[in-house]
């Protein structure tokens, strides 16, 4: 996979699987799905 997405401008950090938003840190991300998608056990990084 290529690093250098011209669509993204965060090359460190993490995107909810779910609705797309994205995160600077891991646990921004855990408590984000926690809070809004709490049916979702645990997100998909790459």
């Amino acid at each position: 996979m290529s690093t250098s997405d011209p669509s993204s401008d965060l090359t460190d950090g993490y995107i909810c699987k779910i609705c797309g938003l994205p995160f600077i840190t891991l646990q921004s991300l855990a408590a984000h799905i926690d809070s809004e998608h709490p049916e979702a056990e645990q997100p998909e990084v790459l």
